[in-house]
């Protein structure tokens, strides 16, 4: 039986509501570190030329930046599957799975890359051409009249274009990370399960988070408030949307310990035991 938005929403949110400090920390901690720790090596990097040194703090924020994702997403999937606490040492424990995860985030990157590659150059010489330039005025001028900008904003209109279209084609492998670090398979079997799993379901995955969209207003009319509970919320039914799709294609979840049931006569509850 397929489960409806609300209903998956609804299991989300009677986790959160037990335990939603795990989820606040899932989310955030993961983040916080690395952010942290991209400043310090900011700070190292000073003595580096402009381009270089922006070249640098990229490659060392995407790096980390994987290793949050892949700490956040572990420690969801042990949330997800009944774990009530969360180790110390579960934020600095790098597992085989973590080779591929980082492949298949390798992989994203490269494609978003490609897919801005044509228009490098322009982006390069809009730069150095604004970075010579003495005052706003000139600035703006040059914008609104020099023709490599115009060329850069039609390339850019092609790009994100074939950017939108590669992102509805990984639609299906949506949920390879998930699959990785759960079952700690390789890169190949984690996206072939993925596949699997998303088969029939590829509008219902799709337009998930669009499901969102009241909420994510809300954090945004609180000044970013809101968004302390929305992004848990969002990032919990996420994964119980991955919980779902296999359960539904016979796929052992393996829970830790029974999910804590808080709704009261929850009617989903018998489903997720």
């Amino acid at each position: 039986m397929r489960r409806t938005y609300s209903e998956i929403k609804v299991k989300a949110k009677s986790r959160i509501h037990e335990k939603f400090g795990i989820a606040l920390a899932v989310v955030y901690v993961p983040s916080l570190i690395v952010m942290a720790i991209t400043m310090f090596t900011s700070e190292l990097t000073v003595f580096l030329p402009d381009i270089p040194e922006l070249i640098t703090d990229y490659i060392i924020s995407v790096l980390l930046g994987f290793c949050a994702g892949y700490i956040s997403l572990k420690l969801l999937i042990q949330y997800i599957r009944g774990k009530n606490e969360i180790d110390f040492k579960d934020l600095f424990k790098f597992e085989k799975e973590f080779v591929p995860f980082f492949f298949y985030r390798l992989i994203l990157l490269g494609i978003f890359i490609l897919c801005f590659f044509p228009i490098i150059p322009l982006i390069y010489q809009v730069y150095t051409d604004v970075m010579i330039m003495a005052d706003s005025i000139a600035i703006e001028q040059y914008f609104e009249s020099s023709d490599t900008v115009l060329e850069l904003m039609k390339g850019l209109n092609v790009v994100l274009l074939v950017l939108f279209l590669s992102l509805l084609l990984m639609v299906r492998f949506q949920f390879t990370p998930y699959v990785i670090i759960h079952k700690q398979t390789g890169l190949v079997e984690g996206m072939k399960k993925s596949w699997e799993i998303t088969r029939g379901s590829y509008f219902r995955v799709l337009f998930f988070p669009l499901s969102f969209i009241l909420w994510i207003l809300l954090g945004i009319i609180t000044c970013g408030l809101g968004f302390f509970y929305v992004s848990p919320y969002m990032m919990v039914s996420n994964g119980y949307m991955y919980i779902t799709l296999m359960q539904e294609n016979d796929n052992d979840i393996d829970y830790i310990s029974n999910p804590v049931k808080t709704v009261v006569n929850d009617p989903l509850a018998e489903y997720y035991e």
